[in-house]
């Protein structure tokens, strides 16, 4: 499969969900022939039923936010012909413009832009398709934003953000903008991290020597762990390696995890820093990694408040999306996204001889997309999600499956599909057992595939009673089945946050409770798991994994 054809899987996810999620067959058909680029199929089924051009799912999405976020301008052309809201909005109020720039469609978003589209639009927290852009860390999409005449109008903390971020993504232009309009420079930690490591990330030697010259630390570390020079040698910086080992950075400095700088040029490929590094003296050495004591990797228990789990040892550089753990709390298996967000991957790590192991992946991976990983209530069986072939040597699905995995001595079996009465033609997510064997997952929603006699009956959907929030997802049910963790949005709102209901006497649902009292997650929180013992709360928060007190669970728990 291209690697756009896997970023278009994970995307459908996070930023266009499919249009089934609205009742109607006939509108899930045009979202699939849209996603495939199958224009014939796309104007067979306009012809039919023309009102479907301007409807939209939950989430606001039209045809037209599918084809913009796929990148289909021949279908983008064909819908505005047919009347399409070149300026609809979808429920966090981002017109198809924005929808072009996860995937970088440069031809897309020309086409648009030629149409009418409006550059200037904002969504509904505000945000500039400019902010959009950067938050997807696409330099390519900011720097063709910025040449069709998008004027930077932005002052405050939102300045000193969208400086953060164009630093990262290494927009030179951006960031001169920014500075000639004197947004405040500071080499101070801010929300976790500093300008140097920006700068280091994103490349920008002149603004990083800027930074250094004003007081900046070259050994400051991130809330991951990182100092500037481990971040330039993994993202292969080499002028800004040069930079900070002139400025007195440590060479030898280790992550929390254990790793220098070189092991993390090796780590990322990076030939050319790990000449580099050698150069200057670095040295093969083993990776030195900690020793961690149960439980949870030995972390200081949360509160209710979220904080964030084992930095640079889970929660890293790289994005993750959820955490389980085996009964007995001594593996836990995490998913984890490659910092350019075009690989996802399962990795292991558990306890041996009282202390954790350094995650490994596990080895069954194959080269696609495994993530979501769930162990059985008795921990011999991990489902997840993946785009893997059904068969040895064919061709990775174009949607996401539900697989099962089984423990043999020595290690793990062949992963095995489960099948139609779990899997169908649109993708299934983050499984979720309880003691019976029931499935939990989400396809276009929360669904649940009964354990019977040996087998899953088909699956039912899961929703009469939680009415007050939209795309519901991502669901971890108690393993007496009593509660529902799960991310959904409120209406009229984009941000993915999380929610618990409860199984009712009569068995239907209770409407949802926001677990968080306050809105903390910039962009999303995802992926919620609770701990075996019941004591706490995992979830994916802005690319890390966090955790808290699970004695929300009973507090919220409604009183018959």
């Amino acid at each position: 499969m291209k690697q756009v054809e896997c970023v278009l899987i994970l995307l459908t996810l996070v930023v266009a969900p499919s249009m089934a999620q609205a009742p109607g067959g006939d509108r899930a058909e045009l979202s699939l022939a849209i996603r495939q680029g199958n224009l014939e199929r796309a104007k067979a089924i306009v012809e039919k039923f023309p009102a479907l051009v301007t409807s939209a799912d939950d989430s606001g999405f039209t045809p037209l936010h599918i084809a913009a976020t796929a990148g289909r301008v021949d279908i983008i052309e064909y819908l505005l012909q047919r009347g399409a809201d070149i300026e609809a909005r979808t429920a966090g109020g981002q017109t198809p413009l924005f929808q072009t720039v996860p995937l970088a469609s440069a031809e897309a978003f020309d086409c648009l832009i030629g149409k009418g589209a409006r550059l200037e639009a904002r969504d509904n927290s505000g945000k500039s398709i400019l902010q959009f852009a950067l938050s997807w860390q696409r330099p390519a999409m900011a720097d063709l934003i910025l040449a069709r005449g998008f004027v930077i109008e932005i002052d405050g903390p939102a300045a000193q953000d969208m400086l953060e971020e164009a630093a990262s993504a290494g927009l030179a232009t951006v960031v001169a903008a920014l500075l000639s309009r004197d947004v405040p420079v500071s080499v101070a930690l801010r929300r976790g991290t500093t300008l140097l490591h920006s700068a280091a990330r994103g490349g920008l030697v002149e603004f990083a020597g800027r930074l250094l010259k004003a007081g900046a630390s070259a050994d400051g570390r991130d809330q991951h762990g990182l100092t500037p020079l481990h971040l330039a040698a993994f993202y292969g910086r080499d002028d800004v390696v040069s930079l900070l080992l002139a400025n007195g950075a440590d060479l030898s400095g280790r992550a929390n995890d254990g790793k220098s700088a070189l092991h993390l040029a090796e780590y990322a490929g990076r030939a050319s820093t790990v000449a580099l590094l050698t150069r200057h003296g670095a040295r093969q050495t083993l990776v030195s990694f900690p020793d961690l004591s149960e439980p949870y990797l030995g972390q200081p228990e949360p509160g209710p408040e979220p904080r964030l789990f084992a930095p640079g040892i889970v929660s890293s550089e790289e994005h993750e999306t959820n955490v389980t753990f085996t009964p007995d709390g001594r593996e836990m298996c995490l998913s984890r996204i490659s910092a350019d967000q075009t690989r996802r991957w399962l990795l292991v790590t558990r306890v041996e001889r009282d202390r954790w192991l350094a995650p490994q992946p596990l080895p069954f991976g194959a080269g696609g997309a495994d993530f979501e990983g769930a162990y059985s209530a008795d921990g011999r069986r991990l489902f997840f999600a993946s785009d893997r072939a059904l068969q040895a040597g064919g061709l990775r699905k174009r949607d996401m499956d539900l697989w099962v995995v089984e423990r043999v001595p020595g290690g793990w079996g062949e992963p095995r599909n489960l099948g139609p009465a779990i899997n169908g033609q649109s993708s299934e997510y983050m499984p979720s057992v309880d003691r019976e064997g029931n499935l939990y997952f989400e396809r276009n929603g929360l669904n649940v595939a009964r354990w019977q006699n040996g087998g899953y009956l088909p699956a039912e959907k899961i929703g009469p009673g939680i009415t007050n929030v939209l795309n519901l997802g991502h669901p971890f049910v108690a393993p007496d089945g009593s509660y529902l963790v799960y991310d959904a949005r409120r209406p009229g709102s984009g941000k993915s946050l999380l929610f618990i209901s409860y199984r009712l006497k009569d068995g239907s649902w209770s409407r949802g409770v926001r677990v968080f009292d306050q809105d903390d997650a910039r962009e999303y929180e995802s992926c919620p798991t609770v701990s075996p013992d019941g004591k706490f709360l995992f979830f994916g928060r802005d690319h890390d994994i966090y955790w808290a007190s699970a004695a929300f669970i009973e507090q919220r728990r409604p009183r018959e």
